[in-house]
This record gives C-alpha cells, sequence and structure tokens, in this order.
C-alpha cells in the first residue's frame, strides 16, 4: 500500500508534542491542542516518510510546535502548527 495524503496528515498530526520533551524529560500527560494548522502540500512518493517536529517556545502553561514531513523522493508534503496546554501535572509541578 502506497502513502496517501492521509498518511502524511497522520505523521504531521500525530508526532508526541514536543513541549513536553523540553519540559521534563519525561512525559506529562495529555496536552491539549488548542489551534492546529495543516497543509498538505502535495501526495507523499512510496516509501518511508521522515518526520521533524520541533518546539521554540515553552512558558506559561503553553508551547508551539511544528512537524514537516518529507517524502522518500525528498519533498516536503506537509507540515503542521499547533499551539497547546502543557500537561496538567506539568504546570502544577507534580508528577504524572
Amino acid at each position: 500500500m502506497g502513502m496517501t495524503p492521509r498518511t502524511a496528515f497522520d505523521e504531521a498530526a500525530a508526532v508526541t508534542p514536543a513541549g513536553e520533551g523540553w519540559y521534563h524529560a519525561r512525559p506529562v500527560g495529555w496536552s491539549p491542542t488548542v489551534e492546529l494548522t495543516w497543509h498538505m502540500r502535495d501526495v507523499p512518493a512510496p516509501g518511508p516518510l521522515r518526520v521533524a517536529a520541533r518546539c521554540r517556545h515553552v512558558s506559561g502553561g503553553w508551547f508551539d510546535e511544528e512537524a514537516e514531513v518529507w517524502d522518500a523522493a525528498g519533498r516536503l508534503v506537509a507540515q503542521s502548527r499547533q499551539i497547546a496546554r502543557l500537561g496538567r501535572s506539568a504546570r502544577l509541578g507534580r508528577d504524572a
């Protein structure tokens, strides 16, 4: 089965929130997305997908995250950006 636009979307939207890794070295629970923007740039070529996700800012219980999905041909096929809340236990300074 080849790559589909839905596969690329799943890869862009389903990565573990990057903000969790910045705030603690371990997961801190559910991080609700407040806003999500997703762009499908092209249909992926057959083969594996590469995903790059990064967080640039964490403060006040919020974080941002950007993700890019690259296909086997080296083309950028999807992008996403989200603003989310840190997990409740991280905001309260408690263990999950």
